[in-house]
């Protein structure tokens, strides 16, 4: 295995750990949307939610308004996408 500097090992690991926590981020907000279009309180309050912030998104439903709109999908999406081709990139390096 070729010698690798901290800093690129270091900022790999920065990367696994930043896409996993967007992907979890995107998963706990569409269970979020899909348990306020079934009136899920429990849901809501397995994902440890402030009290606040569950009346908040269910105040969004009511108006008939997403608690995650799609634009926030599609931001994040597009995030992941630059930190994988970062991490696809800086794993290439690592072959040589």
């Amino acid at each position: 295995m070729p010698f690798q500097s901290y800093s690129v090992i270091s900022r790999l690991s920065q990367l696994h750990e930043e896409i996993t926590r967007f992907k979890k981020a995107q998963d706990m907000m569409a269970n979020v949307n899909a348990a306020l279009k079934r009136a899920d309180t429990y849901v809501l309050q397995q994902f440890k939610l402030p009290k606040k912030l569950i009346t908040e998104l269910k105040q969004r439903h009511a108006r008939g308004l997403p608690a995650y709109p799609n634009y926030v999908f599609k931001h994040n999406t597009e995030y992941l996408d630059v930190l994988q081709s970062e991490l696809t990139e800086l794993e290439g390096q690592q072959k040589f």
